[in-house]
C-alpha cells in the first residue's frame, strides 16, 4: 500500500552548512564539518527508523533565488509525487526522533497542518497537506526569523486546523546554541556523548566570558579528555 505521508530533508551539503553557521566558531573549517556530517547523519538515521517515505534536497538540488522559494519548489516536486502529506525537516535539531516523526504523520492523516516550534521562535519540523499547501501564502511566510513559527500558525489553512508539539526543542545554529544544548542535556546521555566525542576528536573547547553580566561563548582549539566513545 503507497504511503500518503513524505518526509522532506532540506539540508545545505555539510561543507556548505560548516561554511555559513560556524557552530564551532573560528576553529578549524574541518572541525565544523564534522559536526555539521553529525546533525546530518543523526536526522537522516531517524527518518530511517520512522520508515516513512523521504526525499533528501541538498543544496545541488535546491532551485530559487530566497530560501522560501527554494523550499516551495522543493515541497511541490515532492506532492507531484502523489503524495498527499509532507513533513519537511532541516538538519539542526538533533533531539528528533523518529517517534516525532510518526506523531506527525498519525496528524497529518487526521486532516490537521502540524507544527514543532524551536526555542528562537523557529520551527524544527513542519507538516503541511497538499489541500492546504498555497504557494504564494508559504513562499511569504517569515523564514529564517524568529517570528517564523508565528507566521506558519496565523497562515494556516487546514480545514481541521494546526496541532503544535508540546516539545519545543533546540536548533543548534551557533556557537552559543550548542554551548546552550549541551548544558541542558544530561551528561551520560546518548547524544551528548556523542557530540563531545566529535568535540574531543577535533580538540575543541568552550570558554564562557563574562563582562556586565553578558555572557558569550568562544571555542578553542586545545587538546582536552573526553569520555571514549564508539559510535554505532
Amino acid at each position: 500500500m503507497k504511503q500518503t505521508t513524505a518526509i522532506l530533508f532540506f539540508s545545505r551539503n555539510a561543507q556548505e552548512e560548516a561554511s555559513n553557521k560556524k557552530l564551532l566558531g573560528q576553529n578549524p573549517y574541518s572541525a565544523n564539518v564534522q559536526l555539521c556530517k553529525y546533525l546530518i547523519a543523526k536526522t537522516q538515521k531517524e527518518i530511517k527508523k520512522s520508515k516513512i517515505d523521504s526525499f533528501n534536497f541538498f543544496s545541488e538540488m535546491q532551485i530559487g533565488d530566497s530560501f522560501g522559494a527554494r523550499i516551495c519548489n522543493a515541497i511541490e516536486a515532492v506532492f507531484s509525487k502523489g503524495y498527499e502529506n509532507i513533513i519537511v525537516l532541516g538538519n539542526d535539531c538533533p533531539e528528533l526522533t523518529a517517534k516525532h516523526l510518526n506523531k506527525a504523520d498519525q496528524i497529518l492523516n487526521s486532516g490537521k497542518q502540524v507544527l514543532g516550534k524551536d526555542k528562537r521562535g523557529g520551527a524544527w519540523l513542519l507538516g503541511i497537506s497538499k489541500s492546504s499547501f498555497d504557494t504564494d501564502t508559504f513562499h511569504n511566510l517569515d523564514w529564517e526569523s524568529e517570528n517564523f513559527a508565528n507566521s506558519f500558525q496565523e497562515n494556516t489553512l487546514a480545514s481541521n486546523g494546526l496541532f503544535c508539539f508540546p516539545e519545543i526543542l533546540s536548533d543548534i545554529n551557533s556557537v552559543s546554541e550548542l554551548f546552550y544544548f549541551l548544558q541542558s542535556q544530561k551528561d551520560n546521555s546518548k547524544l551528548v556523548i556523542q557530540i563531545k566525542q566529535i568535540l574531543n576528536d577535533c580538540k575543541v573547547i568552550f570558554v564562557e566570558f563574562v563582562h556586565r553580566s553578558v555572557k558569550t561563548y568562544f571555542c578553542f582549539n586545545f587538546n582536552f579528555r573526553g569520555p571514549p566513545y564508539q559510535f554505532s
